[in-house]
């Protein structure tokens, strides 16, 4: 606890939600997901919310308050958020937090206000705003004084946004409204268009977990995957392996089951990787010609959820010519840099936007 009360650090991402308490460190990642029913009620948030998806009668809704990285639900936001303030900082009407919270650097005046509004309206005393960029680079230790470029590329589920961050500040930023959820679609599109089976989201990404890249795979990782793999739907034919999917037929609506390759998924996330080219093609025309070194030497460094996908950085490294890394935990990237700043606001007071 503080003089003042707590202080809270938030990553408010469309899909997950990461808090860090000072003093205590992350201490919750939670689904940015609610349970409503008709009368828009809350019967259910986080992570229990996420155990009804795909099983819910027509009277219960599921909703994610935040699409894109913006608010897109005031109501079911402020909602969330009063919830976990409650649970996780002993919020109530004499204490109230102060609150952090990272933010894309491509949101607009009036989107940092709603998010500001709905914040404060969820509990909190004080908002600040910190963009995601910074965060990332004080997560990933990078020094903010130093007069160097760096390349950050986030890879969320509903927004991919690489910046350019030099001197504690974001020179060039590129966002795509796009994330590892859309990988998640494209397969299921991928099913009904070719295999005429109706597959739901959490079936799709399960198979990109288990088989998702967008390089081939070689025989040894397919032989290691079948080897290691407690699914009985696994299986090597050959050179080629393949899982068995379940789902129900687009003409019938009865169940039917079919095999599809590695090989297969392969393709369809290596076509939803041209999102993310576009977007590093786009900043690399617009990095000052002084920090072009940097870049090239330093290369550019993946973060977030996304970037878990197998044989990611590989992949960018081969298409864009420059070096690519994955963060170490690239998914915790952005709440660590919030800890520190959360931990020190009137060192960092600086680079709060």
């Amino acid at each position: 606890m503080f003089k003042f009360g707590p202080r809270l650090a938030l990553d408010f991402g469309s899909y997950e939600s990461r808090f860090y308490l000072a003093g205590k460190g992350v201490v919750r990642v939670e689904p940015t997901l609610l349970a409503v029913d008709e009368d828009n009620r809350v019967l259910a948030l986080g992570r229990e919310a996420e155990k009804m998806l795909g099983k819910t009668p027509t009277d219960i809704h599921l909703s994610r308050p935040v699409q894109r990285g913006r608010i897109t639900d005031y109501n079911l936001s402020q909602l969330f958020l009063s919830y976990f303030f409650k649970l996780l900082a002993s919020v109530n009407w004499f204490i109230r937090p102060e609150v952090l919270i990272s933010i894309p650097a491509s949101l607009t005046p009036v989107e940092k206000t709603a998010l500001i509004e709905a914040t404060l309206a969820s509990g909190a005393r004080v908002v600040h705003l910190v963009n995601q960029p910074i965060a990332a680079a004080l997560g990933l230790q990078i020094p903010l004084a130093e007069p160097q470029g760096n390349l950050i590329l986030s890879f969320g589920g509903g927004v991919s946004e690489i910046s350019l961050v030099s001197m504690g500040n974001v020179i060039a930023v590129r966002q795509a409204e796009w994330g590892s959820s859309d990988i998640d679609q494209a397969i299921v599109d991928h099913f009904l268009k070719k295999h005429k089976l109706i597959i739901g989201q959490k079936t799709a990404e399960k198979i990109k977990l288990v088989l998702g890249s967008p390089l081939p795979l070689t025989l040894a990782e397919k032989e290691g995957l079948k080897r290691m793999s407690k699914e009985d739907s696994l299986f090597l034919r050959g050179d080629e392996l393949f899982i068995e999917v379940g789902g129900r037929d687009e003409f019938t609506d009865l169940p039917r089951r079919v095999k599809i390759s590695a090989d297969e998924i392969t393709q369809v996330i290596s076509e939803q990787m041209k999102i993310l080219l576009k977007i590093i093609a786009e900043i690399m025309h617009n990095i000052p010609p002084e920090l072009i070194t940097d870049v090239m030497d330093k290369g550019i460094v993946i973060i977030g959820g996304g970037a878990l996908l197998r044989h990611l950085s590989e992949f960018l490294t081969s298409q864009v010519a420059i070096p690519c890394y994955l963060a170490d935990d690239p998914a915790s990237v952005i709440i660590r840099g919030s800890g520190q700043v959360v931990e020190n606001l009137d060192y960092f007071n600086a680079v709060l936007s």
